[in-house]
């Protein structure tokens, strides 16, 4: 552990200023991706061993730096001009830096209670304590990016329950602005006991749907919860050698979706608080002319089945398209 601590204390001072990278432009050597990775090794190693309030501000130093590097490779779009970066890699590591950033605050707290000032009251209150740290995205749909930081809970479980506020009150907001496409993605430290190994993990769940009529409870229930407890169940299960030693936190992708902005020859299902109405009609055809069938549908109304072409006439039968391109 002392060989790690060393290890960890000189690589922070050959970059405590990180001067080296602040040009992410003039970097030959490495991508923003990779230089992510070693700061974050940097940061758990130096992090694991820290004992006094100035290590704190040393690291947070660091930490500062390099979030500014990647914030300034998100801004230019490196990942556009590199095909090697990973945009997803450089997104997660922000989130993951400012986690530590966050932790850093809670740290300074318990080394003020051990230096003998005494234990503060909100420190008793934030046994299961949570916290929303907006990133920036990589990504022109992104509505908005955020991780939900884990600083005190120890349980997965208790965790993914005391983060449905924080993403509920984020997705109300977000739905003003647009419908939505949600994935999150969960990330926690595992350890090999035998060889004390440390490794990254991520668990992640697919896009699905949120519009205004959406249940969000229902919803993280079934697409957050359940997806996310059986992924670490069936991890568990595999007897990888892996065990759980720190649940960092969830990161969360709302993105802004617009069911109508599809392949033009694709039939697409209106939300739910339209179709609710049933004041609109929805035909479902398979080819690029949508715009056609909408027209014969108002001109001959369907009694029943007014989503079915075979309730309409053709349109060649009874509109004239000479000259006019589809779509």
């Amino acid at each position: 552990m002392l060989n790690r601590r060393k290890h960890g204390i000189r690589i922070f001072k050959q970059r405590k200023t990180l001067e080296l990278c602040c040009d992410i432009h003039s970097c030959k050597m490495d991508t923003v991706s990779s230089l992510c990775k070693r700061y974050l090794i940097v940061t758990r190693v130096y992090f694991d061993n820290i004992k006094t309030s100035n290590e704190v501000n040393n690291l947070k130093v660091y930490i500062n730096n390099a979030i500014q590097i990647v914030r300034k490779a998100i801004k230019n779009k490196i990942h556009k001009e590199n095909i090697l970066e990973s945009p997803f890699s450089i997104e997660t590591s922000l989130a993951h830096l400012k986690f530590y950033r966050l932790k850093l605050k809670e740290l300074k707290k318990v080394l003020v209670v051990k230096s003998g000032e005494g234990l503060s009251t909100n420190l008793k209150r934030n046994k299961c304590k949570v916290s929303w740290e907006d990133v920036e995205s990589c990504f022109k749909d992104r509505i908005r990016t955020g991780f939900i930081s884990n600083l005190t809970i120890k349980d997965p479980i208790t965790f993914l329950r005391k983060s449905f506020k924080c993403f509920n009150i984020k997705i109300k907001q977000a739905l003003r602005q647009s419908l939505l496409k949600v994935n999150v993605i969960l990330s926690a430290n595992f350890i090999k006991p035998q060889t004390a190994e440390i490794d990254l993990k991520t668990f992640c769940t697919k896009n699905n749907v949120i519009d205004r009529t959406t249940n969000l409870k229902q919803w993280y229930q079934k697409h957050v919860f359940d997806k996310l407890a059986t992924k670490l169940e069936e991890f568990a299960e595999k007897d990888s050698g892996w065990a759980l030693q720190e649940l960092l936190g969830l990161k969360v992708n709302i993105n802004k979706y617009d069911p109508f902005k599809v392949g033009y020859s694709t039939f697409v299902s209106v939300p739910n608080y339209i179709k609710i109405k049933h004041a609109v009609v929805n035909v479902n055809n398979d080819d690029p002319y949508c715009f056609l069938w909408s027209i014969v549908s108002a001109l001959y109304p369907a009694k029943i089945n007014s989503n079915r072409l075979s309730s309409y006439p053709h349109f060649n039968q009874v509109l004239n398209c000479d000259g006019i391109k589809f779509p």
